[in-house]
This record gives C-alpha cells, sequence and structure tokens, in this order.
C-alpha cells in the first residue's frame, strides 16, 4: 500500500518524464558511406549540438539521414562532394526542451533540418531558427542557413 502511494506520488510530482526511444533510418543516396558512418557522425552531432544533443535528446521521436552527392554551391564552396541530410522530428509537447522562445516562436511536432560534411570546411548547416535555438547556435533572423564549423566530420569525404 505505501509504496503504490508512493508511487502514485512521485509520478503526479514529476509528469511524464520516461525517455522517449527516437526511431533512425538512413539512406545511402551515394557511394562509400555505411552505417558507421552514419552512427559517427550522430555522435559528433550530438556532442556539438546542445541542449538537443544532450539533455534534450529524450525529447527526439525520429531521426532520419540520407548521404547524397552534393551540388549545393554554398556548400561545394566548403569543400564538401558528399553531405549527410539529417532530418529529426521533435515530440510535441518536448519535455525536456523549452516548449517555445520568443525568437524562434513553438518549439514542439518541429521537424529540423541540418547538413553536414567533411571537406576543407567541415560543419554543419542548420536551415531553420528552430534547428539553430536547440543547438544553441546563431539564430538568423531572417530564417537563413547558419553554419557552425567542426572538425569532427572532416571524416565525411569519400
Amino acid at each position: 500500500m505505501f509504496r503504490t502511494t508512493l508511487l502514485a506520488i512521485l509520478a503526479l510530482l514529476l509528469g511524464p518524464t520516461a525517455a522517449v526511444s527516437e526511431t533512425r533510418k538512413v539512406e545511402f543516396k551515394t557511394s562509400g558511406f555505411a552505417q558507421a558512418d552514419f552512427d559517427k557522425a550522430l555522435e559528433a552531432f550530438r556532442t556539438l549540438c546542445k541542449p538537443l544533443g544532450t539533455s534534450g535528446w529524450s525529447d527526439v521521436v525520429e531521426v532520419q539521414g540520407e548521404f547524397f552527392d552534393e551540388y549545393a554551391a554554398h556548400r561545394r564552396a566548403k569543400g564538401w562532394t558528399k553531405t549527410l541530410s539529417l532530418r529529426i522530428k521533435l515530440a510535441n509537447p518536448p519535455l525536456k526542451l523549452p516548449a517555445s522562445d520568443d525568437r524562434v516562436g513553438v518549439v514542439g511536432g518541429h521537424v529540423l533540418y541540418f547538413d553536414i560534411g567533411g571537406g576543407k570546411e567541415p560543419g554543419v548547416f542548420s536551415s531553420k531558427r528552430v534547428s539553430q535555438f536547440v543547438c544553441g547556435f546563431p539564430i538568423s533572423a531572417q530564417g537563413s542557413d547558419v553554419f557552425t564549423p567542426d572538425p569532427a566530420f572532416a571524416f565525411l569525404t569519400r
């Protein structure tokens, strides 16, 4: 009886705090990459992108990755020939990340977009203000892509 009452009180106090287990899917539309490359890139991304990659990861419900041959001029200018496009869907409402922010609006339920590459300037392009916000990157008031350099992605050249 005491244990049941204690568990009920804890559930009321803590609310829904269980970590969400995300689903993962990766596509390879170019040669030279394997699942291990995706796993390594995702781990490096989580290290760079905070708080999403750390305390906020329990708000991630889906992760999709796609390796492809690079074609966009602004990424090719960084020396990228291959890119990992990362799409991350957030829970709605989020449990750890802020539900909203004055600079970016509502956070929950968003699909976040990141392009990751190696080459002469390895790093991450984040293409939405919410993506920039949850990673602690500078937020573009105009909604432009923001580049964040990180040598951890230098291996993404093939």
